[in-house]
Protein backbone atom coordinates (compact mmCIF):
# COMPACT_ATOMS: atom_id res chain seq x y z
CA UNK A 1 0.00 0.00 0.00
CA UNK A 2 3.36 2.73 0.61
CA UNK A 3 4.42 2.10 -2.57
CA UNK A 4 1.32 2.37 -4.64
CA UNK A 5 0.24 5.80 -1.92
CA UNK A 6 3.96 7.08 -3.40
CA UNK A 7 3.35 6.38 -6.71
CA UNK A 8 -0.27 7.73 -6.89
CA UNK A 9 1.25 10.70 -5.40
CA UNK A 10 3.88 10.97 -8.28
CA UNK A 11 1.11 10.21 -11.36
CA UNK A 12 -1.31 13.28 -9.72
CA UNK A 13 1.14 15.51 -9.52
CA UNK A 14 2.68 15.14 -12.77
CA UNK A 15 -0.90 14.79 -14.13
CA UNK A 16 -2.03 18.05 -11.95
CA UNK A 17 0.99 19.52 -13.26
CA UNK A 18 0.60 19.00 -16.86
CA UNK A 19 -2.94 20.01 -16.98
CA UNK A 20 -1.88 23.41 -15.12
CA UNK A 21 0.51 23.88 -17.64
CA UNK A 22 -1.51 23.10 -20.81
CA UNK A 23 -4.73 24.45 -19.87
CA UNK A 24 -4.38 26.96 -17.79
CA UNK A 25 -1.24 28.64 -18.62
CA UNK A 26 -0.93 28.23 -22.12
CA UNK A 27 2.24 27.10 -21.45
CA UNK A 28 5.17 26.46 -24.80
CA UNK A 29 7.33 24.07 -23.71
CA UNK A 30 9.71 25.22 -26.10
CA UNK A 31 10.28 27.97 -23.69
CA UNK A 32 10.76 31.40 -25.70
CA UNK A 33 9.74 33.54 -22.89
CA UNK A 34 10.71 33.78 -19.32
CA UNK A 35 7.12 33.49 -18.38
CA UNK A 36 7.05 30.14 -19.43
CA UNK A 37 10.24 29.76 -17.94
CA UNK A 38 8.93 30.50 -14.83
CA UNK A 39 5.96 28.50 -14.78
CA UNK A 40 7.60 25.53 -15.22
CA UNK A 41 9.23 26.35 -12.67
CA UNK A 42 6.36 27.30 -10.23
CA UNK A 43 3.58 24.37 -11.50
CA UNK A 44 6.96 22.05 -10.95
CA UNK A 45 7.71 23.05 -7.49
CA UNK A 46 3.92 22.74 -6.59
CA UNK A 47 3.84 19.41 -8.38
CA UNK A 48 6.81 18.20 -6.30
CA UNK A 49 5.13 19.51 -2.70
CA UNK A 50 1.86 17.12 -3.69
CA UNK A 51 4.24 14.32 -4.42
CA UNK A 52 5.94 14.84 -1.03
CA UNK A 53 3.15 15.01 0.96
CA UNK A 54 1.37 12.28 -0.05
CA UNK A 55 4.50 10.23 0.11
CA UNK A 56 5.44 11.28 3.13
CA UNK A 57 2.21 10.99 4.79
CA UNK A 58 2.14 7.60 3.35
CA UNK A 59 5.22 6.46 5.10
CA UNK A 60 4.20 8.10 8.02
CA UNK A 61 0.89 6.55 8.44
CA UNK A 62 2.63 3.04 7.58
CA UNK A 63 5.04 3.23 10.71
CA UNK A 64 7.85 3.95 8.41
CA UNK A 65 8.89 7.54 9.18
CA UNK A 66 8.30 8.80 13.30
CA UNK A 67 5.91 11.63 12.97
CA UNK A 68 8.82 14.20 14.34
CA UNK A 69 10.98 13.34 11.14
CA UNK A 70 7.76 14.07 8.50
CA UNK A 71 8.83 17.75 7.88
CA UNK A 72 12.50 17.19 7.49
CA UNK A 73 11.59 14.17 5.10
CA UNK A 74 9.10 16.32 2.72
CA UNK A 75 11.48 19.08 2.78
CA UNK A 76 14.58 16.86 1.48
CA UNK A 77 11.80 14.96 -0.80
CA UNK A 78 10.61 18.42 -2.25
CA UNK A 79 13.77 19.72 -2.70
CA UNK A 80 14.77 16.79 -4.89
CA UNK A 81 11.39 16.38 -6.80
CA UNK A 82 11.83 20.39 -7.33
CA UNK A 83 15.43 20.03 -8.65
CA UNK A 84 14.85 17.33 -10.94
CA UNK A 85 11.70 19.61 -12.84
CA UNK A 86 14.68 22.28 -12.67
CA UNK A 87 17.29 19.98 -14.59
CA UNK A 88 15.32 18.15 -17.15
Amino acid sequence: PVWLAISAGNALAAALGAWVLTRRLRFDARLPTPGDVGALAAVGAAGAAVSATIGVTALQLSGIVPAERVADIALHWWLGDTLGVLTL
